[in-house]
């Protein structure tokens, strides 16, 4: 006779089953007061490279500008249909949209297609370093260094670095 086994729970594996894990970041309130606010992310992404850090607040805060500019034109990861919303009820872009398209599109002229897709993947849409390298066929070391240069661009291009 055969005895059957027990099954078991997986190993726990933290936050996210994707390998998220949680960190805790400082966000400056006024200039002399701050506040720890945990973040969940993944080792190697834009969050847990520039969010966790002390000393890379501008590039930081660039790469949320440069998410929340996209979100706001809403074409985060797809534009919805449009056509789709029928005759009656199109009544042409909403003055914020407008803007945020208009900023992007300022901003792709001024540091260039293959930078602004790095960054879509890696502020954006959340891939590793290490994802991105693969994508592009460069070692993860070198494309943290290219990352850098994009974030460094964003930031001069919204002031946030002279």
């Amino acid at each position: 006779m055969v005895k059957a086994q027990r099954k078991t729970r997986p190993p726990e594996r933290g936050p996210g089953y994707d390998g998220a894990v949680m960190v805790e970041s400082r966000v400056q309130i006024t200039a002399s007061r701050y506040e720890v606010r945990p973040i969940r992310c993944r080792p190697g992404s834009f969050e847990w490279s520039y969010g966790a850090r002390k000393g890379n607040e501008s590039l930081y805060h660039a790469g949320v500008h440069f998410s929340g500019l996209w979100e706001r034109a809403n074409v985060t990861v797809q534009s919805p249909n449009l056509a789709s919303a029928g005759a009656t009820a199109w009544r042409g872009l909403p003055d914020n949209r407008a803007d945020a398209l208009s900023e992007i599109g300022d901003l792709g002229r001024d540091i260039g297609t293959y930078s602004m897709s790095r960054l879509v993947d890696y502020c954006i849409l959340g891939t590793t370093v290490d994802e991105i390298g693969h994508k592009h066929d460069i070692d993860a070391r070198s494309m943290a260094a290219v990352l850098k240069a994009d974030l460094l661009s964003v930031a001069r291009h919204f002031r946030f670095l002279s």
